[in-house]
């Protein structure tokens, strides 16, 4: 008699999958254990092509001698319409947040209109007499106490069109005899777009300063390839694939990105080259190397952006040494902790120094600043909290 061997190992993995069923009984009265949950991905910054632009206009607005306009966010919402009967919405429904982020990261002055909810409370408890700033203080109110806005941002997710194109190849192979082995492979290719309309209008006198509307290409894949057995007329089939989608609400955060970027541009009549000839090679070095971990520090005030314009920056902040590679990174981190607006979107090397007997030791960097007068301004904010810093030359290699 012909052993099929497809048709024992199948019948070996169903024994197998009912002894681990039968093993796997719970006995009612043991304590069950505690389970270690998994541990995910690592957090990162919820970057786009135009983070890095919106940090060099940041830079700009901030060497002005003039303030920045104050700007206000109001709802942006999905106007598609489009829903998915399973998953909900098919768009993301924080578009607003995603507005209010890039205009902190540009350097305009953010002023909240969007939740309410807690300063009205507080200034209804205020009115009544039943808040205090201190144990012996009530909370005064005063005119004029809350900022008003000049600008405010407001539009809407205008398009979602899931399928403008699409296209695949198949192929199919088999044996001839009946308990033959198939094979298939298939592979297609779909292309959806998303677009959003913005405006940025003047407070005062309603009227609209400016306009954008985008569309964004979004692409995705799928290939599957499959093995399949014909055993006496039965078919046993195995297969496995992959399917890519470019992420469809980073596509929706990036058109928001490039809105405010061009807006900021135009309040301050600067050219699109402007960050392209000014700070292209600056922001390579500002990005912090994924190995290293990553921070994000969210919104910043402009003078938090202390840049000074050149065309190569190769100036670096000493900021400690270590006995380990290891060690530096921990201390890497701590250090991003402790001054985020100083620290957060700099990029850290460290540099091996070994002498004669004395045990090798691990320099730690930052960088990278256009100008020893930028970075001699970031070594006296360290020197105020008592830290060491001294400003080097930029060298080593990048924190791994």
């Amino acid at each position: 008699m012909t052993i099929n061997p497809i048709r024992n190992i199948l019948a070996s993995a169903f024994g197998a999958g009912l002894i681990a069923g039968c093993a796997s009984t719970i006995d009612p009265n043991r304590p069950v254990a505690h389970v270690t949950p998994l541990q995910g991905s690592e957090i990162v910054g919820a970057d786009t092509e135009y983070t890095q632009r919106l940090a060099c206009l940041a830079g700009f607005v901030g060497q002005q001698t003039f303030e920045a306009p104050r700007v206000s966010v109001g709802h942006i919402n999905d106007l598609t319409g489009t829903h998915d009967y399973f998953n909900g919405r098919r768009l993301t429904q924080g578009a607003t947040l995603m507005a209010m982020t890039a205009i902190g990261q540009s350097g305009l002055r953010l002023v909240e209109r969007y939740d309410m909810g807690i300063p009205q409370v507080e200034l209804e408890l205020s009115q009544s007499g039943l808040v205090r700033d201190a144990p012996d203080q009530l909370r005064r109110i005063e005119q004029g106490q809350i900022q008003g806005s000049d600008l405010y941002l407001v539009g809407g997710i205008t398009e979602y069109n899931p399928n403008i194109r699409s296209g695949g190849n198949n192929a199919f192979a088999n044996t001839a005899d009946r308990d033959g082995i198939g094979v298939t492979l298939r592979n297609s290719d779909y292309i959806i777009d998303v677009g959003i309309d913005l405006r940025l209008i003047d407070v005062r006198s309603t009227e609209v300063v400016s306009i954008r509307a985008f569309r964004k290409q979004i692409r995705g894949r799928e290939v599957e390839a499959g093995v399949f057995a014909f055993l006496d007329g039965s078919i046993i089939d195995i297969g496995g694939g992959e399917r890519a989608l470019e992420p469809v609400q980073t596509a929706v955060r990036s058109m928001i990105d490039r809105a405010v970027w061009e807006f900021v541009l135009e309040l301050y009549n600067l050219p699109e080259t402007y960050c392209d000839r000014q700070y292209a090679s600056y922001a390579e070095t500002r990005s912090v190397p994924t190995s290293a971990g990553s921070y994000s520090p969210g919104p910043r005030s402009a003078a938090s952006y202390d840049l000074d314009v050149a065309p190569h920056p190769h100036f670096a902040i000493h900021l400690a040494s270590y006995g380990s590679q290891t060690a530096a990174r921990y201390g890497w981190l701590e250090f991003r902790y402790r001054y985020p607006e100083l620290l957060g979107q700099r990029s850290a090397r460290l540099t091996t120094i070994s002498r004669d007997a004395i045990e090798p030791f691990h320099r730690l960097q930052a960088g990278a600043w256009p100008t020893r007068g930028a970075a001699e301004r970031a070594c006296r904010i360290l020197h105020r909290d008592g830290s060491y810093c001294e400003v080097t030359e930029l060298a080593g290699e990048p924190l791994g």
